[in-house]
């Protein structure tokens, strides 16, 4: 079953703290030994895989030049590395900086080059079924080893840990619509019809197509290969083309089944563990526990109109930011509560490409023609860009039904780069303000951009403001007051000094700059979050934090779900290996 272990690829030594307090590693003798990791594998019907990172095949010694030229043919493929072990979908997160370990695919020099686990885990539980999660937790409490939970891999920070037990939820695929759904413990009235079942390793494209199929549309996010079940809507779950109209995916659950901390699989729903399902929905992914299975809510698959204008000019001068400013203010001015507006502008990947800007509206009206409102808005913006002698494109899309957009397969997914990202929620209040707009699009005009890089800005409002109202859960209330959502990313290739390079712009100059567009901010976006952030309790979760943690506390007394910047994270190391402080007592 196990693979023999290259110790060149994970051998570079660091120090051990002897002490209960740290979990064990493979060089500790606390270790399990093979009989205890064939004893796992027997449990779990033989679904645990000895893993290596995926790029090993490039690196002696186990280079393997046939199977190296097709890693490095798949390395950007976003499908292929959610299915792998030893892969998440951004390199920067498969890295482990502080021993300067990494196993690039593609890399120079693979015969002198090194192959390291860096965050990769040592051995993954491929679950089928919610008894192989349960007994991958109970040996990672028996064991004191790292857990880490991986469902695509795109929450890469949360999705591996170095020297880790892997347990990977994206074989779970089930899906199943009702008409009529009754919660587990509710009264037998409760009728939470039309919602679909499915399963924690079900892809965003996979939801949307077996929803169009079914006369459903369903609220998630826009890369098709996120895990909706997992980190997407443990985090809020924002989508742009249907949360103005339908709320966040985090307000769209209504039941989820859960392995807990001690093995058990309970039900979690407004009747039972009300205190869990609260937390699960916006507390984040790989904290409370590893959800097996949502319930959601379904919508009809309605019609859409959705508006395309893309633009680029030689660089970012004066003109360039004055049109940006034309058209933030045009889409401030056409979102309402059944309209999702995104517009991203950002430096084009090749060092000597263009500035560019995507607009994209979609809309939700009774005829299938474009609102007259939005057409007369942009005309007049596509005057301007006449008027200034900028090339442009503009396409007006009537789609009969909005899945016809939702399930368009995998395109917008790229697995293999390397990035991060950071954001902020802006208010209504400030951005239906005289100079709100005005002073966002100052603010991002004075960063600076490389190939690459972009900015998105999000219509938000509508029921993601509207759903406040009837609906508690551990979302950041923030949300509830929002207008946009500013997010950045930074762009970078797989090389160390660049990785802290694009980090440190982040941290000192790109996100103290977002926080600074508004007096006070509302918080940022759980999701797409810098993850070293300061101030990240307050600003990921507000006031929920004191209650998130006690529930924690309580459903995870030994801290075994630790993800970082996650709840209860500050008790432990930055990779969650050693303890730096014990939970509160209990009052």
């Amino acid at each position: 079953m196990l693979l023999p272990l290259f110790f060149a690829i994970f051998s570079v030594p660091y120090l051990v703290v002897g002490s209960r307090l740290c979990r064990c590693t493979p060089r500790d003798f606390c270790w399990p030994s093979d009989e205890s990791w064939n004893a796992l594998n027997r449990s779990v019907d033989g679904n645990l895989v000895k893993v290596l990172p995926v790029a090993h095949v490039c690196y002696y010694p186990t280079y393997d030049r046939e199977k190296c030229d097709e890693v490095t043919v798949l390395d950007h493929d976003s499908i292929w590395r959610a299915e792998q072990p030893g892969a998440l979908q951004h390199f920067n997160w498969e890295n482990l900086p502080s021993r300067h370990e990494s196993c690039y695919v593609n890399a120079s020099g693979y015969e002198g080059g090194s192959c390291d686990y860096g965050r990769i885990s040592h051995f993954s539980v491929i679950a089928k079924n919610a008894r192989h999660i349960q007994k991958a937790v109970n040996f990672a409490r028996k064991h004191n080893i790292r857990l880490a939970i991986k469902n695509t891999g795109h929450d890469g920070s949360r999705s591996a840990a170095p020297d880790s037990l892997q347990i990977l939820t994206n074989r779970l695929k089930d899906i199943s619509f009702d008409e009529h759904f009754r919660p587990f413990g509710g009264p037998r009235k409760v009728d939470y019809g039309p919602v679909v079942n499915f399963g924690a390793g079900v892809m965003g494209g996979e939801l949307y197509k077996a929803g169009a199929a079914h006369g459903y549309s369903i609220v998630g996010g826009e890369c098709s290969t996120v895990g909706t079940a997992g980190g997407y809507i443990q985090g809020g779950g924002f989508s742009p083309a249907l949360s103005p109209m339908r709320g966040l995916g985090v307000d769209q659950v209504v039941e989820m089944e859960v392995v807990t901390a001690n093995g058990d699989i309970v039900i979690a729903n407004e009747f039972h563990h009300k205190d869990l399902f609260w937390a699960l929905r916006g507390g984040g992914g790989g904290t409370f526990g590893v959800v097996t299975r949502v319930t959601a809510r379904a919508y009809p698959d309605i019609p859409a109109v959705i508006a395309s204008l893309h633009f680029k000019m030689p660089q970012m001068d004066g003109l360039f930011w004055s049109l940006v400013k034309d058209l933030a203010t045009a889409g401030r001015d056409l979102s309402v509560g059944n309209t999702g507006i995104a517009y991203i502008f950002g430096r084009e990947p090749d060092p000597n490409g263009a500035s560019y800007v995507d607009f994209t509206m979609f809309s939700y009206p009774e005829s299938p023609e474009m609102p007259a409102e939005a057409e007369e808005v942009l005309g007049s913006f596509i005057e301007k860009l006449r008027a200034a002698g900028v090339d442009y494109t503009y396409n007006v899309d009537s789609l009969p039904k909005i899945s016809s957009h939702l399930t368009i397969p995998y395109a917008v997914d790229a697995g293999g780069t390397g990035h991060f990202l950071g954001n902020v929620l802006l208010s209504r209040e400030f951005t239906h303000s005289e100079t709100g707009i005005s002073r966002m699009i100052d603010k991002l005009s004075e960063l600076e951009y490389y190939p690459g890089d972009l900015v998105q800005v999000r219509a938000l409002g509508g029921k993601v403001i509207s759903n406040g109202k009837f609906i508690d859960s551990a979302l950041n209330p923030g949300w509830r007051r929002s207008s946009l959502i500013v997010i950045i990313m930074r762009s970078f290739l797989p090389d160390f000094t660049a990785q802290e390079a694009a980090h440190d712009n982040l941290t000192h100059i790109d996100m103290p700059t977002l926080l600074s567009i508004e007096e006070k901010p509302l918080g940022v976006y759980l999701n797409v979050g810098h993850l070293d952030q300061e101030n990240s309790q307050e600003l990921f979760w507000g006031d929920n934090y004191p209650r998130l943690l006690k529930i924690k506390q309580k459903w995870d007394p030994y801290g075994l779900f630790i993800v970082k910047k996650g709840v209860g994270s500050e008790m432990w190391d930055e990779e969650g290996m050693c303890r730096v402080t014990h939970f509160p007592h209990k009052a």
